[in-house]
């Protein structure tokens, strides 16, 4: 995860020139100027990138949940020490961490892509009629990137952290609990 927020920062912030003919492909795809594409490349480069190092957001959840619960009395008498539980709840900390931190740099480097095209949109729509073709065209490519909802850019409920939240307090989380609960009475 630290890799990939590097590799989005590294992308955002500077001016990356993409092979031409990646920037023909995208251009022809979306029927538009070839000058005009290089930020929309880069977003669809940090959804795919970030659509599968999100997945392992979900690996660390699973461990501690199979952790968890093979603690469970009804298994086996086992005691969940306080050292134990302080790991497992630490290594969650972390994958949560990792899971916001990649969010959080994806969605700063739309941002600055919208900004960049959004300053290109400005620009050719103060060059007059002339220039109103390209001002669309441009007005097209950032509705793609605002609507682009893959990777680090999924909505939040779809989110691998929450739904790895989700699969901790649903199942093994909620074992646990229920299981201390019955011992403090």
């Amino acid at each position: 995860t630290k890799l990939s927020v590097w590799l989005i920062r590294r992308i955002s912030e500077k001016n990356t020139a993409w092979p031409e003919a990646t920037t023909r492909h995208f251009a022809k795809a979306l029927n538009t100027d070839p000058h005009y594409v290089n930020e929309y490349i880069y977003i669809r480069v940090i959804a795919k990138h970030s659509e599968v190092v999100g997945r392992l957001i979900y690996y660390p959840f699973l461990v501690m949940i199979v952790m968890l619960v093979s603690r469970i009395r009804y298994f086996d008498n086992w005691d969940l020490p306080l050292g134990l539980l302080i790991v497992i709840l630490l290594g969650m900390a972390y994958a949560a961490y990792c899971a916001v931190i990649l969010r959080r740099s994806a969605e700063q480097a739309r941002r600055k892509a919208m900004k960049r095209l959004w300053k290109q949109e400005t620009h050719a729509k103060g060059q007059g009629d002339e220039a109103k073709h390209v001002a669309e065209q441009i007005t097209l490519i950032l509705d793609s990137i605002r609507s682009t909802r893959q990777g680090a850019f999924l909505p939040f409920f779809q989110q691998p952290l929450v739904q790895a939240l989700a699969l901790f307090f649903g199942g093994g989380g909620s074992l646990l609990l229920l299981e201390y609960l019955s011992w403090m009475k």
